[in-house]
Formats: structure tokens, sequence, C-alpha cells
């Protein structure tokens, strides 16, 4: 399956002893997911070699901090089935031990960068409807992969194909 668009969806966290405890996301400013928490993210561009370069640089133009390739730890790679047959790869990360202060950018493509408490992060409801299925797994830095019928203007879940691999 070929997918429309390539995307990065990044999580910047912090470790103790190997375990996350506090993650980074904000609010969506605008487009898709506006007004609901999600990591830095977006699409792969032409000026991006890999989808690796796609995750620092996003995650630098949303929150402003700074992350080498080295740093991210993929967690996921879900194909997205969205209506009238678009379908997405989205490659998911952690990047840990990430550099600087996060703070919203001019960007605006996500605001009010947060750390949250691993066990207290927002309601569910006010984040897209897939991080239900896989945040959790994703934190336990386990790998996710497989296909998600989803509606992200409708923040609706369909029939998912999911597989924890480790």
């Amino acid at each position: 399956m070929n997918p429309s668009a390539v995307y990065s969806v990044v999580f910047p966290v912090r470790c103790e002893k190997d375990k996350v405890v506090e993650v980074l996301m904000g609010i969506k400013g605008r487009k898709i997911f506006a007004g609901k928490w999600v990591g830095p993210g977006g699409v792969k561009d032409l000026a991006d070699a890999s989808v690796e370069d796609c995750a620092v640089r996003e995650t630098r133009e949303e929150t402003t901090l700074r992350i080498k390739k080295e740093q991210l730890e993929e967690v996921g790679a879900i194909h997205m089935h969205e209506p009238h047959g678009i379908i997405s790869l989205v490659h998911f990360y952690l990047a840990l031990h990430p550099e600087g202060k996060a703070k919203e950018t001019k960007d605006k493509g996500v605001l009010t960068p947060t750390w949250h408490k691993r066990h207290s992060l927002p309601d569910w409801d006010k984040m897209p409807g897939t991080y239900r299925l896989l945040l959790h797994h994703f934190l336990e830095r386990r790998f996710v992969k497989g296909a998600i019928e989803f509606d992200p203007w409708e923040n609706r879940v369909g029939e998912t194909d999911l597989q924890v691999i480790y």
C-alpha cells in the first residue's frame, strides 16, 4: 500500500532509569487537530532526506527544542486510512534528552508546548483519537505497527489492525 504522504510525530520525553516520566505536547493552533494536545510533527517534504530529518525539523520549528536523529527512538509506523481513500504513513518517535527550553514559535503550528507527567496527561478527549490506542504503548517504549481507519477531521477512529512488536 503506497501512502499519499509520509508524516512524523514526535514526543519529546524525559526519562529516569530508562522509563519515560514526562512527555511534551502542545495545543495544535491550526489546521488538522486544531485545539487538540499533540506531539510536534508534520509531513515529510522535499527538503527532508528522511522521515527522521522531518522529525528533527518539525520538532525544532514547533517547539524550538533541539534534537538529533540519534536521539530519536521510533515507536510506531501506522498506515492511517482516511476518508476518500487517502492513506498516510505516520512514523511516531520519542525524542530522548531534547536540548533547550520548549516554547511557542512564530509558526503557531503548536501552541503552548507543555511538559506533562506521564501519569497526568491531558484528557483523552482533548487529543487525537488515535492517541488513546497508541500513546500508552509509546510511553512504555514499545513499537507498534499496523493500520487504523481514522477520520482526522471528525477525530473518529474506525477499524484497527495493530501489532505491538516489542
